[in-house]
């Protein structure tokens, strides 16, 4: 039985100071894409709560415009954040409030393709059929 030495690993070179520093700065372009920071004190949920809970109130202010700029702050800030569904949802919703009808139901029929078992698919498949 032949045994093969595998290659000793490779000492990597020391890195100097500027090195270390250069490589922990962001670049301008990550800088440019990173989110807005948040008010102190306000926790990630906390401000995506907040999002949500403005655009409910327009929409039962019957603002669907305003509903919708709430809604594309939280999709910006929070694109994968907690309340992502709950957004989508009220985002339907605005969306009809807005007269934007043939969207609201496009975008009810992606929900519901893609969340089959959420109990919010049977009211969106109600929605704008007034």
């Amino acid at each position: 039985m032949d045994v093969v030495a595998k290659p000793a690993p490779t000492a990597r070179s020391p890195r100097t100071e500027s090195q270390w520093s250069e490589q922990s700065q962001p670049s301008q372009q990550s800088r440019q894409s990173e989110p807005p920071a948040r008010p102190a004190g306000e926790s990630g949920l906390s401000a995506e709560l907040n999002l949500v809970r403005a655009a409910r109130a327009a929409i039962d202010a019957g603002n669907g415009n305003a509903a919708l700029r709430h809604l594309a702050d939280h999709a910006r800030r929070f694109a994968d954040g907690q309340l992502a569904l709950e957004r989508n949802v009220l985002r339907v919703d605005a969306l009809c409030l807005a007269g934007k009808r043939a969207q609201a139901r496009a975008e009810a029929i992606a929900f519901a393709r893609a969340h089959p078992g959420s109990r919010h698919v049977e009211r969106l498949r109600k929605v704008c059929r007034d």
